[in-house]
């Protein structure tokens, strides 16, 4: 009985989330099916298919790219220029200043990290008309220097996400490294660096998902009659009569959606590193399906600290004494602490204890 209840409210929750995803994914998709439209279709027929009569093919993103008095490739290449760089400046710059405040501890360091905490609460409405005064005077109203105020405006959330990390990361290491004569800078990126990894991944995402899309900052900024970012340039999109074509808007919009997607894609599949716990089953198991030099890794702790297999194949227990060896890649990441959490309930109720080893750059 209780089964059948867990049965039906997982069935109940599918579906509820599963109607909230249809929600946020109806905008998309609309705009996917109208990018396909002529123009006079999009308004007056928004929400049905596109038919014989309405359908225009490509031609709506060729004319996307042609249309209007400025070049599209230009708004492509300042979107990518002022995005990459802002990104790659916001990741370093706040990734090393988080380390700093996590390690130093001072009061200086603790006055950084709430000032940086405090700035996420401030509306960008409440300093926008100052901000583009600095940025005239200052000379930051060009692609080349808008990265800078990116970086005072995404220093907040990334800092605030990176400390948390850092003070995760066991000190042990950052020792060891000092030991073997590593300076700071070099301790941070041979170290450091590497083991933030799966933040650098979170923070990167937010980040350049922010500065792509966003449409503020840039048109407070920056002189439109210069420099164009997508947005921008979606927003302007008008012939030389002031004529605008919703058709050819459309299919900039799906167009300026796509390269944040495949990144997003791209950056959750590598946010997932280290060996399953199904891949040291099949190793342990002699199972197909698992690369060998997963195999030969495993394997090679397993045969260095004696351990032999368990029954459910998921850990190994040490023989002749209560030790669990848990295998994962680098330090701390999702599966280091989904493999501790899922054994901890049962190395307290058997007195067992914990063995970690780590397969790579990072090894204990």
């Amino acid at each position: 009985m209780n089964s059948l209840q867990e049965t039906r409210r997982k069935n109940a929750l599918t579906a509820i989330f599963a109607v909230i995803a249809l929600i946020y994914v109806f905008p998309v998709i609309l705009v996917v099916i109208n990018s396909f439209k002529a123009s006079a279709y999009v308004t007056s027929e928004t929400f049905r298919l596109p038919t014989e009569e309405s359908f225009m093919g490509w031609a709506n993103f060729t004319k996307g790219m042609t249309f209007g008095n400025y070049p599209f490739a230009k708004s492509v290449f300042y979107s990518f220029f002022i995005t990459i760089v802002s990104s790659a400046l916001i990741l370093i710059c706040t990734s090393m200043a988080a380390w700093y405040v996590a390690r130093v501890g001072s009061f200086f360091s603790s006055v950084v990290y709430y000032l940086c905490v405090f700035s996420m609460v401030v509306p960008f409405q409440m300093v926008m008309f100052t901000l583009t005064k600095t940025a005239d005077v200052l000379h930051l109203n060009t692609p080349w220097t808008i990265p800078v105020v990116y970086l005072g405006f995404g220093a907040g959330l990334a800092v605030f996400m990176f400390v948390g990390f850092v003070k995760s990361l066991p000190l042990e290491i950052e020792e060891a490294a000092a030991i073997d004569g590593c300076g700071p800078v070099r301790t941070f990126f041979s170290v450091v660096l590497p083991m933030l990894k799966p933040t650098l991944i979170s923070v990167g995402v937010l980040e350049i998902m922010w500065v792509w899309n966003d449409y503020l900052l840039p048109y407070l900024v920056l002189d439109r009659t210069k420099y164009m970012t997508i947005p921008i340039h979606i927003q302007y999109l008008q012939g030389s009569y002031g004529q605008k074509d919703m058709g050819a808007i459309m299919a900039l919009i799906l167009l300026s959606i796509i390269p944040v997607i495949i990144f997003y894609l791209c950056c959750q599949k590598a946010a997932l590193s280290g060996y399953s716990l199904g891949t040291v089953s099949r190793v342990l198991n002699n199972q197909p399906h698992v690369s060998e030099k997963a195999r030969e890794q495993i394997m090679a702790i397993v045969k260095e600290q004696g351990f032999e297999l368990n029954t459910n194949a998921r850990n190994l227990k040490q023989t002749h004494s209560n030790n669990i060896l848990v295998i994962v890649r680098g330090t701390h990441n999702e599966l280091f602490a989904a493999l501790v959490e899922r054994l901890q309930t049962v190395a307290t109720g058997g007195e067992y204890q914990l063995v970690v080893d780590y397969i790579g750059a990072c090894a204990r």
